[in-house]
């Protein structure tokens, strides 16, 4: 806005008539910008007049005022002038004046809403000790003395807030005219502090303002009329005085309050484990609680006005900057940081700032809090790793079991350790026979060097001593104390950095792969802890392989004497049954009974061989199931076998079953004939619910033992009272239900009376009709196809 525009005379002329000689005034505009001043504003604030036009008036007050208040409490007061838009009550202040004197300053605000001065802004400093008479200017110093005292109480250490305000009212007194004859006292809340006088009509009394609350009174008078006075009883100044002094009193208090409650919660701050301080918006640190000095080793004297990002050398995620502007922004910022203490060890910690805002809004100080994650993100990190260990432990392993040779095992481990680690260079060495040699089975990056001079290594030279014979893992790393003999082997493999990591199967010491690095000239412990796992999961490769080829062996060999034994032996049984048949029809009475008993055990162990036939290839063929004629198979298989009934109930079944089928009625049956005799009788009656189908075998004679029942399917050995040769029929009948995921069992064909037969059931899956639609059903139907012989 233009003023000069609006008004038809000189301004400036018109602000010079203001110029009184004891007051400094201050014309501002809407922005509080100084327009005009006059002479006496350098008298009482110590800036000239041509230096103040222009400039803001909160900059003036801060840079020219405030320094001189002597109770800084006042500095509220004055900034609250400048900011209201209404006309607010004026404030009184002791200051230092430029000439060094110490003077009673009151100052207001006007505004002026309307006119030629529109939107303007008067701001007055009054020297009541200049505008009063010579007789009063003593007085005003008496009081500014006592002001002083009362401002040196509130700084006196060890004195309560009661102690101080009964001091106070003891000091009162002296600033009326006649201290003998008066009385003061300060009421606070509930609280008296002085002397508790009646009621009197000759008081004075002014409001005690605490944080902007009415908590109180400050009261002066007399218990009865001062002599002489017929007017007024109290002065002007006195008045003024004892609102000054309430003001300040006011003040105080505010700041031992909140210094009590600042104590409280520093106190309430060093109890907890984190670190906290508070530092500026300029870095420097205003509070460092004990927490603090244990963490990083700092005490609080030392720490405090240093920058903290200096003193902790902090690094942050990103910058310093962003993380100021979000917390200017938000008003709070979280994140990670890494410090490092006053023994230059590093600490990894959680932080969480808050800002705090000054009364006029702008930033003024930051609180921040940390929690020491060092250990959970070393625990972090090592998880990591690990979990990073595991993952190529775990492709280790997968190559080393799916590997289905000796030579490919070595080959696959070798190139997987060197891809998933990063190495340049790998050998696979095994060893010869004799065990005094090491061969290198495969290479990978060697330089051609290697190839013709390293056709074989001797296990008993160094180091390959440590190696293959001790079977410990030997790392050659590039370092300044390197000896001639490791600084010679790198070169022979042109490495910087070689492991030799040791393969034992059974605590012997099998083979070794050596890999190594052209680049790194170290490997660190989690390396060397996961090249050893490596080396023992390829050794237990190794191992695996080895007893696989055993087990090979000895498959084979089972295999040789099976076949011995189904081929070769039944020959000899053939023939010897023939004879048998031969004597027991030419011989008579108990010479004949001789014969028949020898033609009885040859037939029980030409079974026995059958049923040894069976069960291996029962072990052997794969589970191949197809729809089968149950009924089909079941005549054929029992109708050479006397006595022998054979029931459906229900329609005729189909199963899912193979070629085994028939040879589970044969066991099943012929175990029991044995047992009970070729005279008994047995019905095999086969029933259809649902999805299964129910096969019993049911018989006459003798019973099994209820103390058998559980494991008569599973021993190997002759039951008592069963029969020998029973159990392998009936082994091999179990393989057979358990491979058509059938169940079977045993149990009295009577319930409670097991002298009265026994009965044996199995079930079968039964073909449903929806299976009827799977492709190729029609193929697999023929039951002639799934008979056992």
């Amino acid at each position: 806005m233009n003023y000069t525009e609006t008004l038809d005379f000189d301004p400036l002329q018109a602000f010079s008539i203001l110029g009184e000689p004891s007051i400094g005034i201050l014309v501002l505009d809407r922005d509080r910008n100084v327009l005009w001043c006059n002479d006496a504003v350098r008298d009482i604030i110590g800036i000239p007049p041509d230096t103040a036009i222009g400039k803001n008036a909160l900059q003036i007050i801060d840079t020219y005022l405030l320094p001189r208040l002597q109770d800084p409490a006042c500095a509220h007061c004055l900034r609250n002038l400048l900011h209201a838009e209404t006309e607010p009550p004026p404030c009184g202040c002791l200051i230092h004046t430029a000439s060094g004197e110490t003077c009673l300053l009151s100052c207001s605000c006007q505004y002026i809403p309307t006119g030629p001065f529109q939107d303007m802004i008067v701001i007055r400093f009054r020297d009541i000790c200049r505008q009063e008479s010579f007789t009063r200017v003593h007085a005003h110093k008496a009081h500014l003395t006592l002001l002083s005292e009362i401002s040196r109480l509130f700084e006196t250490e060890g004195l309560s807030a009661g102690e101080i305000l009964t001091a106070i009212a003891g000091l009162l007194p002296t600033a009326l005219r006649y201290p003998d004859q008066a009385y003061a006292r300060i009421v606070l809340g509930d609280t008296v502090h002085g002397r508790d006088v009646p009621e009197t009509p000759w008081r004075l009394t002014a409001d005690l303002i605490v944080h902007g609350n009415r908590d109180g009174v400050v009261e002066v008078g007399y218990t009865k009329q001062p002599p002489g006075e017929a007017g007024e009883v109290f002065l002007r100044e006195e008045s003024v005085f004892l609102h000054l002094a309430a003001g300040m009193i006011g003040r105080l208090l505010g700041r031992l309050q909140t210094a009590e409650v600042l104590e409280r919660q520093t106190a309430l701050l060093d109890l907890t484990h984190d670190a906290v301080t508070v530092w500026g918006m300029d870095g420097r640190i205003t509070f460092w609680n004990r927490a603090a000095e244990e963490e990083y080793g700092w005490r609080g004297d030392e720490a405090l006005g240093q920058v903290t990002h200096d003193l902790l050398q902090t690094h942050f995620p990103t910058s310093l900057e962003s993380s100021i502007a979000e917390l200017v922004r938000t008003g709070h910022w979280e994140g990670e940081l890494v410090k490092f203490r006053r023994d230059g060890s590093r600490v990894v910690v959680a932080t969480r700032w808050a800002l705090q805002r000054g009364s006029d809004g702008k930033p003024l100080s930051i609180l921040e809090i940390n929690s020491d994650i060092t250990g959970r993100k070393c625990a972090e990190a090592e998880i990591r790793m690990r979990n990073s260990q595991l993952a190529v432990l775990n492709q280790i392993i997968t190559v080393s079991a799916s590997a289905l040779s000796f030579d490919e095992l070595m080959e696959a481990s070798l190139s997987k350790t060197m891809e998933l680690l990063d190495f340049d260079l790998g050998v696979a060495y095994l060893l010869d026979s004799e065990r005094t040699r090491a061969l290198p089975k495969y290479r990978r990056g060697t330089p051609a060097s290697l190839h013709h001079r390293q056709r074989f290594v001797s296990i008993h030279n160094w180091p390959y001593n440590f190696v293959f014979i001790a079977g410990q893992a030997r790392y050659f790393e590039q370092q300044e104390q390197l000896g001639s003999m490791e600084a010679e082997l790198l070169r022979e493999y042109g490495v910087r950095a070689l492991a030799a990591i040791p393969l034992v199967a059974e605590s012997v010491v099998v083979g070794a792969i050596f890999v190594g690095s052209r680049e790194k000239e170290s490997f660190s412990l989690p390396e060397k802890n996961l090249l050893e796992a490596i080396g023992k999961e390829i050794g237990a490769g190794v191992l695996r392989s080895m007893l696989h080829k055993k087990l090979e062996a000895a498959n084979r060999e089972a295999n040789l004497y099976i076949d011995i034994l189904t081929h070769d032996i039944r020959n000899a049984e053939n023939v010897a049954s023939l004879y048998s048949d031969l004597l027991v029809e030419m011989l008579e009475g108990s010479a004949a009974e001789y014969a028949d008993k020898v033609r009885t055990n040859i037939m029980k162990g030409t079974e026995i061989i059958k049923h040894v036939s069976t069960i291996r290839k029962v072990h052997q063929e794969p589970v191949l199931l197809r729809p089968v004629h149950l009924d089909s198979v079941a005549r054929d298989e029992l109708r050479d076998i006397p006595n022998v009934t054979l029931q459906f109930r229900g329609s005729v079944p189909e199963v899912w079953a193979d070629e085994f089928l028939g040879e589970l009625f044969k066991s099943l049956v012929g175990s029991r004939i044995r047992y009970i005799g070729p005279d008994a009788a047995i019905t095999v009656t086969v029933e259809e619910s649902s999805d299964e189908v129910l096969v019993s075998v049911e018989d006459s004679g003798p019973g099994v033992p209820d103390e058998v029942k559980e494991d008569i399917f599973h021993r190997f050995e002759p039951e008592k009272g069963l029969g020998t040769g029973t159990y392998l029929g009936l082994y091999a009948a179990r393989l057979i239900v358990e491979r058509y995921d059938g169940r079977i069992w045993v149990e009295d064909r009577v319930e409670g009376s097991p002298e009265l037969g026994a009965a044996f059931r199995f079930t079968l899956r039964a073909v449903l009709p929806e299976d009827r639609n799977l492709p190729g059903y029609e193929e697999t139907l023929p039951g002639e196809e799934s008979r056992g012989g």
